[in-house]
């Protein structure tokens, strides 16, 4: 039986976020994240906090039901992953498997076996580093999805994120690879569009995964391209007409380059006249399909 199944990753967030906000203790015998099995054992010394033990000890407590659930298996898995890490940032790793045997064992019960294929699970760091990066992307759209306290700059951030993530490991997922981290990553393309298309962000990158194709990709619209070019030949227009006044001022040249400035400046004119001309035909055009507008919209 696998026991690291990606697809899992889609409710770590909400996990996440249980044992995050948890303020509850349960009451054991033994008190074993101060002084109990977990607690006195002198590999830790002082560095698996209790409240970070205690949280989750009670978010072992509620795992409970069919062993061979989705959502269990989800909750026995997540455990696991979360102890791993908690273990892993103070260098004693080593003892997530013991420690989490002693979660259970605590707990007691029916709900000490509920977990039971998890006991002596071996996460290898490859596949830690694949659940590190899914449960990133999902955590980044439960936000959104939950719109926690997310600005609109915010939100297109993470959207921006979670897709440049996925393009990074959509590669590695064919047509005819129906492993259980190409679902998960299916999970979260799924995810991804459903939350564009109902809580979007506008100048996202990406606007639906995946995202190799143009059409996808937000580009400069015609107006913003066609502002940069008026503000960049205004700019021409005002510098290059001083500057050839500084030169044909304090340059002593002879006539011939005067005479030649003179040139390129009537150009300068010439290009600022026919500049004119065309805003004035566009302001024409307009005019005229207004008027046809209304007229069309008269004869209605």
């Amino acid at each position: 039986m696998v026991l690291v199944e990606y697809v899992y990753t889609e409710k770590f967030p909400e996990f996440s976020e249980f044992i995050k906000n948890n303020k509850e203790k349960l009451s054991l015998h033994g008190d074993p994240c101060k002084l109990g099995s977990i607690g006195a054992r002198k590999f830790y010394g002082n560095k698996f906090n209790e409240d970070t033990c205690n949280a989750g000890l009670f978010f072992a407590s509620k795992i409970i039901g069919n062993p061979y659930n989705h959502d269990t298996r989800a909750r026995c898995l997540y455990l696991y992953y979360w102890l791993y890490k908690q273990l892993k940032a103070n260098n004693t790793r080593d003892h997530t498997k013991s420690v989490y045997l002693e979660f259970f064992n605590n707990i007691g019960g029916n709900s000490k076996y509920v977990c039971k294929d998890y006991w002596y699970i071996s996460i290898l760091d490859e596949e830690l580093n694949l659940l590190d990066d899914l449960h990133e992307m999902n955590s980044k759209l439960y936000d959104i999805k939950k719109n926690k306290y997310l600005s609109e700059e915010n939100k297109c951030h993470r959207f921006n994120e979670c897709s440049d993530m996925y393009k990074h490991y959509s590669k590695e997922c064919t047509p005819y690879n129906y492993s259980s981290f190409c679902d998960a990553l299916e999970n979260i393309k799924n995810l991804y569009n459903d939350l564009q298309n109902s809580n979007g962000c506008v100048h996202a990158k990406c606007k639906k995964l995946p995202c190799y194709n143009t059409e996808n990709i937000e580009s400069p619209s015609p107006k913003t391209n066609k502002s940069k070019f008026s503000i960049i030949l205004t700019i021409l227009i005002l510098i290059i007409p001083l500057l050839l006044f500084v030169i044909y001022k304090f340059t002593p040249y002879n006539s011939s380059l005067h005479c030649g400035i003179k040139k390129i400046v009537n150009k300068c004119r010439d290009l600022n006249e026919v500049w004119n001309k065309s805003q004035n035909s566009e302001i024409s055009d307009s005019a005229y399909w207004n008027n046809s507008y209304d007229v069309l919209y008269s004869s209605l």
